[in-house]
């Protein structure tokens, strides 16, 4: 806190009158001291008397270590009188540091240190609000900062998640049309003498309650199947063989044609879960009509018993 953000009018040169609460004031502005002299005045006191007081020379000696400890101005100022009328009526006499307002006010009268502390709590307290209204305003900055990266890092695993989908839905094209370019080949494939290098299809059902698949599709060579068979029975001992086409040139397009033609399936990779009432009877028949007759049905063609 500075006096000199407290005066109001212009005497002559720096000297100001300056209001603090109740105090008016002359202040020097260029140092912000104040005239001790006519404060104590106004509480009709002398301050010779004040300044010859031993706990006023303590406080005074102190400050005036202090001061020069840090290179300022002495803590005691005098104003002499001079050839002006307002210098010798107004502004002459003994100016102190605002340090020493409190020491001034409380020795003139309880009711002048009173005031003096007030004014000074006062000015403490609109001090700490303003800080502490500042402290706030900038935590709501930071929260503001961090609610907008919040939004960016969202908004990034978003547009990672779309990435992350169109990918998914690309490799399961990929997929689709290997597998159709794998069927050609095996079209145009003659048939191998040796029984275990024939292609087939085979349906397995799992007999487990607590897969939510029933059944599994296995289409390879028929050497190759009973490897997979075997592997299947490590996850699902009580499966049993529902169906066996043990020479199907094209297996692989036959399941093909299986996920795309038949309705009420629901696949996972080779895995298939009946929906809709869908039979397991319905289900071997449409598979075996597909294989045998080469027909394509569509949701009206479903066999329902």
């Amino acid at each position: 806190m500075s006096l000199s953000n407290v005066c109001y009018e212009q005497i002559k040169d720096q000297f100001w009158y300056g209001l603090l609460g109740d105090f008016k004031l002359i202040i020097d502005r260029n140092t912000g001291y104040f005239n001790a002299t006519k404060l104590c005045q106004q509480g009709g006191k002398r301050f010779d008397n004040w300044l010859r007081n031993k706990e006023s020379k303590e406080l005074i000696e102190y400050y005036r270590r202090k001061f020069d400890a840090s290179h300022l101005r002495e803590s005691i100022i005098e104003v002499r009188k001079g050839s002006s009328q307002i210098y010798n009526q107004i502004i002459s006499g003994t100016y102190l540091s605002d340090k020493l307002i409190l020491s001034v006010a409380s020795w003139i009268s309880k009711d002048f240190y009173d005031k003096a502390n007030e004014i000074v709590k006062s000015y403490y307290l609109c001090e700490f609000e303003e800080k502490y209204k500042n402290d706030i305003g900038e935590l709501n900055e930071k929260l503001q900062r961090v609610d907008h990266i919040v939004q960016q890092l969202t908004s990034e695993k978003e547009k990672i998640e779309q990435e992350n989908e169109k990918i998914r839905r690309e490799k399961e094209i990929c997929q689709r049309e290997n597998e159709l370019y794998q069927s050609f080949e095996e079209d145009i494939a003659p048939k191998t003498a040796n029984v275990e290098k024939l292609n087939s299809l085979t349906v397995v059902k799992l007999n487990n309650e607590s897969f939510q698949y029933s059944f599994y599709v296995i289409r390879t060579q028929i050497e190759c199947c009973k490897k997979s068979i075997k592997k299947l029975k490590e996850k699902h001992p009580n499966l049993e063989i529902i169906l066996e086409l043990d020479y199907s040139p094209n297996s692989i397009r036959l399941f093909n044609r299986i996920k795309e033609q038949l309705r009420n399936i629901k696949f996972y990779y080779n895995y298939v879960k009946l929906l809709n009432g869908y039979t397991e009877e319905q289900f071997i028949r449409n598979i075996e009509n597909l294989a045998s007759f080469n027909v394509n049905l569509d949701e009206n063609s479903i066999d329902v018993d």
